[in-house]
């Protein structure tokens, strides 16, 4: 898989990348420029715990539903002119799952089977002022997550689910883009398999179509 997208730098000009599967060279590539930043980073980056270094390899990857056809995918600047060969995010995906799976009270809301975000991150020299100034990215581009999601949301209605999602989110940033920036639906908490009690959150067909339409 490889597809072209479009970001923004901080002039808002256009600016391409790719988007492809995820490979060995690329799990070195986070163990050795993304940890380090997010070490120094700020409290509420999370993710500093991720498994990084087993990416892409099942259950030593820490995944909710290692058995459910996981892909994973970077986000690479591998496409402009100027393009310096670094990861700027990464997306990890697995489905089918249900409501019954992933423990979720309101299973009537998620009935039907979805695809699930174990894992999605922008680099953390992309994180805007959480960024200690010196890890900050430059040229710095805008819209990595949206793109990440924007492809979950594709691999869902690829997969038969009607563009359904749903995902723990872990700590307060990733909750409030969830529910305010991007308006799914929250569930309430549940357990997640690999350890931890974290809050759910949902989008059905009509979210996938209203954020395609605002993002594409």
């Amino acid at each position: 898989m490889r597809v072209e997208v479009k970001l923004a730098d901080d002039n808002g000009q256009p600016y391409g990348a790719l988007i492809r599967r995820g490979t060995a060279a690329d799990r070195r590539h986070l163990v050795r420029t993304w940890i380090p930043v997010l070490d120094r980073g700020p409290k509420h980056w999370l993710d500093r715990e991720w498994p990084w270094g087993t990416f892409g390899e099942g259950e030593e990857a820490e995944l909710a539903f290692p058995s459910s056809n996981p892909e994973w995918l970077v986000l690479a600047d591998e496409v402009a002119p100027d393009a310096r060969g670094d990861l700027l995010g990464v997306l990890v995906t697995t489905a089918p799952v249900t409501a019954v799976d992933a423990a979720l009270a309101d299973g009537g809301a998620a009935s039907a089977a979805m695809l699930w975000v174990e894992y999605i991150a922008n680099a953390p020299s992309l994180r805007g002022r959480d960024c200690p100034p010196q890890y900050r990215r430059a040229p710095f581009l805008k819209g990595v997550g949206v793109r990440l999601m924007l492809e979950a949301i594709k691999r869902s209605e690829r997969m038969g689910f009607g563009g359904r999602v749903g995902l723990h989110a872990e700590g307060t940033v990733a909750y409030d883009t969830y529910r305010t920036r991007w308006g799914m639906r929250e569930l309430g908490n549940a357990e997640h398999p690999a350890g931890g009690d974290y809050p759910v959150f949902f989008g059905d067909t009509s979210w996938a179509s209203g954020y395609r339409t605002a993002y594409e």
